[in-house]
């Protein structure tokens, strides 16, 4: 909800309107921050200035009060003469129109505002009439209200409210109203009063001083908080059940069925003792998530009350963590897509959670949806344990969403099979600075494959030549980005032609043309077989993108009729569910995807994968290998395939005659298709076959003392 959605009137009276039930409880149920500046204190203006305030309380917003002390003559003398402390006799002021009755009406309305205070969601400051620095016997008896929402709208009314010490049960209230979303005179208004407020806030209205609320008077109202938070407004007739605060009984725990491995009981143990902090580096498919959860888990039962945020790249991702939460007995809510199917519900369990009426919370978000404003400044208000778990944290070291870490959360826990960035050191730096140092021992493919998680496979190197063309264009933009580079420091504008060329440069790899022909005759053995995944490049060839190349050259239309689909992030997120259904139960044969694939994404099915395009860094690849060895079973006999396309120049055999220039051009571009070659090849079952077929590559390009590592 928010404040445009509502017909508000242009003008309220208490004689024609409820102005409870039709103005200020629609109004605080829509707020973030209500502002009022309600004229003298006393327990009338306090009353009137806390009608509906309930609703804002369980809308989690935040309120902004400005009053005057009324002053008596003797008052302006002693604090003009300095007998006495500035603060002491406001104090005293204020005390003198504040007597809380026994009334249900008074008590429960200044209760809210109590409640308020000691959550630190109400701000109460003090205007005092001043001229030339001095305290006169003027009076600031201002009534006005501004009601702002979380999308930005405004609505501001100001009037005559009768705030007498005796007539705030039956109060004469007649206000107008301008919105923020209308043009004309109603926008101009509301841009000139919000601004009014903000400078009387801050301090900077003439012949006003605003101080912080004395002391004495915040103890008094202190004393005033009630031991569970204020339910409804007094004069609100509802149906109590409809707003109630909850407290869910569930059983949190891990479930009977998962045998914990010895690696993630280890992760728990090191993760306790470096206080609830550090990454852990486990390869893709050994179960990071059933870790991550198992760590919530035990946390949740030490404590008996834990808020989770779960922070994953895609929103594919973060249905699966849905689904594995589910099972320790979580009930996430799942943010991402439209704010409004999530947004209300995290605000009511945030407020809740931090009014101990709930014990635990779970919100599951997509890196996006956590950096958006909003979500930060919900997330900022979150008060008690709270755990983050960044899922492939290797994305939040980016320069965005590092500033988006919560510095509320005292426990933290990073997850990826590459925590590391690719040539941005500062990243990385601030991602272990924020979750903590890598906790040993890291647990790698190589044991992984040993322990059974992940199965052994075959790797199948396929050697695929540039072009005559395509080898000149490498060449050409290659020197450009030499050219580029002298000098080692780049303004903005040659940075960003830098990092165009570097991708025009890896397009040219990663879309060959001769790659297709070669998985043409490839994949001919494996017309009939399932479960094959097939990683495409985002480039264009022959005015198509090559996924949609790939799916015309295998699909039932062609020669070799494959049932393939393609899983991008074009596809929503209910097809991509589908996708992967359909895979599992043999009505695919295959999937093409680009990126889509490549973190976090559970396909245990597959038998094989075609790499026909890869980035130079390490992350993509070893991600992509951790999703092929999928072995959630322990089946012994499951052993996978990794047909991976090699890019090297044309005629390579005749390298040794090159220009120098174009020699090392072409042996650099070889050196870097060779550290993933080396990945592969060192944990594969055919490793040693594997490196025969670059034997004459690297002879041609004096790389067969090449340092792989």
């Amino acid at each position: 909800m928010n404040l445009k959605q509502y017909d508000w009137g242009i003008r309220y009276r208490s004689d024609n309107d409820n102005l409870l039930k039709e103005f200020y409880i629609p109004a605080l149920e829509r707020s973030i921050l209500y502002q009022r500046a309600a004229g003298f204190f006393s327990t009338g203006s306090l009353v009137a200035a806390a009608k509906g305030i309930v609703r804002l309380i369980h809308n989690g917003g935040e309120m902004q009060l400005v009053v005057s002390p009324n002053f008596s003559e003797e008052d302006i003398k002693i604090i003009q003469k300095g007998y006495i402390n500035r603060e002491e006799i406001v104090s005293q002021a204020l005390e003198r129109d504040f007597q809380v009755s026994e009334d249900d009406l008074v008590k429960q309305r200044i209760e809210a505002i109590s409640w308020m205070i000691a959550k630190e969601d109400l701000d109460l400051k003090v205007a005092l009439p001043v001229k030339d620095g001095k305290v006169t016997s003027g009076i600031y008896h201002e009534k006005m209200g501004i009601f702002k929402d979380a999308d930005g709208n405004i609505m501001v009314f100001s009037g005559s409210i009768n705030e007498s010490q005796g007539a705030y049960m039956n109060n004469f209230e007649s206000f107008d109203v301008q919105l923020s979303w209308e043009s004309g005179r109603n926008e101009k208004l509301v841009r000139m009063k919000t601004i009014e407020f903000e400078n009387l806030w801050s301090s900077n209205t003439n012949n006003l001083e605003i101080i912080p609320m004395p002391v004495a008077i915040k103890e008094k109202l202190l004393k005033l908080t009630p031991k569970v938070p204020p339910r409804v407004d007094p004069e609100e007739e509802i149906d109590l059940t409809g707003i109630s605060i909850q407290f869910r009984k569930r059983e949190i725990k891990t479930p009977e069925y998962i045998e914990l491995r010895q690696h993630q009981k280890t992760a728990l143990d090191q993760w306790s003792k470096n206080k609830g902090k550090g990454v852990l580096q486990h390869a893709t498919g050994s179960g990071k998530t059933i870790t991550a959860l198992n760590i919530a888990t035990s946390l949740f039962n030490k404590l008996k009350r834990l808020s989770i945020i779960v922070i994953a790249p895609q929103k594919h991702i973060v249905d699966q963590w849905n689904k594995e939460a589910k099972n320790f007995g979580f009930s996430p809510i799942l943010g991402y897509e439209k704010t409004s199917n999530w947004y209300g519900q995290l605000n009511r369990d945030i407020l809740s959670y931090n009014m101990e009426a709930l014990r635990n919370f779970v919100f599951i978000t997509t890196n996006a949806s956590f950096s958006m404003p909003r979500t930060q400044d919900l997330l900022k208000k979150i008060k008690g344990p709270l755990l983050i778990i960044g899922d492939e944290i290797h994305n939040l070291g980016a320069r965005k969403l590092r500033k988006c870490f919560l510095d509320n959360a005292q426990f933290r826990l990073g997850l990826s099979a590459t925590p590391d960035r690719w040539y941005d050191e500062q990243g990385t730096s601030k991602v272990y600075e924020y979750f903590g140092p890598m906790l040993k021992p890291a647990y790698g493919i190589q044991e992984a494959i040993e322990d059974g998680y992940l199965c052994r496979y075959m790797y199948y190197p396929h050697i695929v030549e540039l072009t005559e063309v395509e080898a000149d264009e490498y060449v050409e933009i290659t020197k450009k980005i030499a050219k580029c580079s002298r000098g080692g420091e780049f303004d903005d504008e040659l940075e960003d032609i830098l990092e165009a060329l570097l991708i025009k440069r890896a397009r040219i790899l990663g879309n060959a043309s001769n790659k297709l022909k070669e998985l043409k005759e490839v994949v001919k053995p494996y017309r009939e077989s399932f479960f094959n995944l097939f990683y495409a490049g985002d480039g264009i060839v022959d005015d198509e993108r090559q996924i949609d190349k790939v799916c015309q050259l295998l699909g039932m239309d062609s020669d070799i009729q494959m049932k393939i689909d393609k899983f991008t992030a074009k596809e929503s997120t209910e097809e991509r569910k589908n996708i992967l259904e359909r895979f599992e139960k043999k009505d695919l044969q295959g999937i093409a995807a680009i990126r889509c694939l490549d973190e976090g994404v559970d396909v245990p099915a597959t038998r094989r994968a075609f790499i026909l395009s890869s980035g130079t860094n390490p992350r993509q690849f070893i991600q992509r290998r951790g999703r092929i060895l999928r072995n959630p079973n322990k089946d012994e006999n499951k052993v996978a395939e990794i047909h991976d396309f090699i890019v090297v120049p044309p005629n390579f055999e005749n390298a040794k005659n090159l220009m120098t220039d174009v020699f090392n051009v072409e042996r650099n571009l070889i050196s870097k298709e060779l550290i993933r070659f080396d990945k592969f090849a060192e944990t594969a079952d055919n490793g040693p076959q594997a490196r025969k077929i670059i034997l004459e590559l690297l002879d041609s390009y004096n790389l067969l003392d090449f340092n792989f590592k």
